[in-house]
């Protein structure tokens, strides 16, 4: 008995009748950042670096909306700008739902920073300046510890008020008036 032989043009059909999961998905196999640390209102280039096709989101974490990507193929580039200064937990994932996710998981940490002229920089303590805010003075001796002025600011106290009669003035460590004297 004599088999029939199966075409190519058949077996294309066969392969294009399978349902959409049987096709191979695609694989996320890396992420990363540039520049990375970040500037807070710069953009950021991120590469996913994976095989085939497929969508998936990214996940920015510390309150960033989430975006959804296709990729026809890897690498695939895009890009993202933060407005705030903070570490961020950048996660691509596959997209769920989806006719056509990818496999696997990838997360990097990105740090934003504030641009480098919005950040402060240490004042410098010139000898007998007082380093405490107005209303304030050192209390107990400026010293240094690894490499830094260290000091306590207590609040400078005011002029002793005058009590009324039949009254005393008193202080404590957290405040000061004047108390009624027993009769």
């Amino acid at each position: 008995m004599r088999m029939p032989r199966v075409g190519a043009p058949a077996a294309l059909a066969a392969l294009l009748l399978l349902p959409a999961s049987a096709h191979a998905a695609g694989t996320l196999t890396g992420l990363g950042a540039s520049p990375s640390p970040a500037t807070t209102g710069q953009p950021v280039t991120f590469t996913v670096t994976g095989a085939g096709g497929c969508e998936f989101s990214v996940v920015y974490g510390g309150g960033e909306p989430s975006d959804n990507l296709v990729a026809s193929q890897f690498p695939l580039t895009f890009g993202k700008t933060f407005g705030r200064v903070g570490i961020y937990l950048v996660t691509v994932k596959p997209r769920q739902p989806s006719s056509n996710p990818c496999e696997g998981d990838k997360t990097i940490t990105l740090t934003v920073d504030a641009p480098a002229s919005a950040q402060t920089t240490r004042p410098v303590l010139r000898l007998g300046e007082n380093p405490c805010p107005s209303g304030w003075h050192p209390g107990g001796a400026v010293g240094t510890y690894k490499g830094g002025k260290t000091f306590l600011c207590v609040p400078t106290r005011p002029p002793r008020i005058q009590c009324g009669p039949n009254t005393v003035y008193v202080e404590t460590s957290c405040g000061f008036g004047c108390q009624a004297v027993p009769q």
